[in-house]
């Protein structure tokens, strides 16, 4: 919004970024394993290799083939796990906080060549972003120029949920407080989605997954006194 002579309030727009890493994709790798084997060959201890050890590492999905039990077949995808888990600590790769690892076994063997089934996808996410030199950080609102762009570092949602993680309250509550101490700031709150997963892991049943995360800091700041403004906005990618 902008601001008028007549209410003397000035705008600030308000961006809740998502995960706070970057608006790339991941980064997906697969590597095959022999028939009921755990072991980790030297061609795809390559393909491991040539990824950037700076790219965090988000998920480790273990599979196995239909053929024999599927107790050992489950056994057997998550000693492919651990395998692979351990080279890439090894290898010096960073673990993301949430990073989640299991064997799924069986389950999921749906490929017609058997062998495409015997694997392990690493999914690594993109590099940790930086906010442009328009936006500022949420500390310095109160000196922001009007229609600024202000980013809310740390907000992050659960995975395509509307639902914000406990620890992103306490930013959320700075920035109540500043509210209340500078009546005349208006704000517009835009929720920011990004590094959406290709394989549709975290898909959401919210159709407009950016405006639910904009109403969730909206309803926290319901304690503000003054006039806050939300955006419905259109997605951010």
């Amino acid at each position: 919004m902008s601001s008028t002579a007549t209410t003397m309030k000035f705008s600030v727009t308000l961006i809740c970024a998502i995960f706070s890493l970057s608006v790339f994709s991941q980064t997906n790798v697969a590597v095959y394993f022999g028939s009921n084997s755990y072991d980790l060959s030297d061609v795809e201890k390559k393909k491991l290799d040539t990824i950037d050890r700076k790219l965090p590492v988000l998920s480790i999905t273990g599979f196995a083939d239909s053929q024999g039990e599927a107790v050992a077949n489950q056994l057997l995808s998550d000693n492919r796990v651990t395998i692979v888990s351990d080279y890439l600590r090894q290898s010096g790769f960073a673990f993301s906080k949430a990073v989640v690892s299991k064997g799924v076994g069986e389950k999921q063997s749906a490929s017609e060549v058997v062998a495409q089934d015997r694997k392990v996808t690493v999914s690594f996410g993109p590099l940790p972003a930086t906010i442009p030199q328009q936006q500022t950080n949420v500390k310095d609102i109160t000196s922001a120029k009007v229609g600024q762009k202000v980013m809310l570092e740390n907000v992050n949602f659960q995975p395509g949920s509307p639902k914000m993680l406990q620890k992103s309250g306490v930013v959320v509550r700075k920035l109540v407080d500043q509210l209340k101490a500078n009546e005349k700031i208006k704000i517009d709150i835009q929720g920011h989605i990004c590094c959406i997963d290709p394989d549709g892991k975290y898909k959401s049943l919210y159709t407009d997954l950016s405006t639910e995360r904009a109403k969730t800091v909206y309803d926290f700041l319901g304690s503000c006194q003054n006039d806050c403004i939300i955006l419905f906005p259109k997605w951010i990618t």
